[in-house]
């Protein structure tokens, strides 16, 4: 078991949540972008820290804490390729069309179909333009 851990503020996103671009906890004082070597014990109570909730219900965690350094330097570099791909964006609300399946596209067709044979919908009438005389009057007579 090793007696000391890496730890960082995670990048500020406002998008995803993380808001904090320094904290202080027990003196010491963390700023984002940074990895600070601290003892195992405080390792455990920073990872259990959130973001400000903000506008969001279930705000995300504050730290990223691992083991060694290699593991810190391998999270920066999985982030930079992510960045680089572009993949900030959400798989489970964005998906593209080429995540349909064949079967999938055919009911889709059937669908549309079915709906040119309805009739339109009526159209409702526009409403009456008022004039001026009618503004003018009042409702006392």
């Amino acid at each position: 078991m090793s007696l000391s851990k890496f730890v960082r503020l995670r990048p500020q996103d406002h998008k995803r949540g993380h808001l904090m671009a320094r904290f202080t906890y027990k003196g010491r004082r963390f700023i984002h972008g940074r990895w600070f070597k601290v003892d195992a014990s405080l390792a455990r109570e920073l990872e259990n820290i959130l973001q400000p909730a903000g506008k969001f219900a279930d705000p995300p965690l504050a730290f990223d804490v691992v083991a060694n350094e290699k593991e810190a330097v391998a999270l920066e570099k999985r982030e930079k390729a992510a960045r680089k791909r572009g993949s900030a964006r959400n798989p489970f609300t964005d998906l593209r069309t080429t995540d349909l399946t064949a079967g999938d596209a055919e009911d889709d067709e059937d669908e549309d179909e079915d709906e040119a044979d309805e009739a339109p919908p009526a159209k409702r009438a526009k409403p009456k333009a008022r004039t001026s005389k009618a503004r003018g009057k009042s409702r006392a007579s």
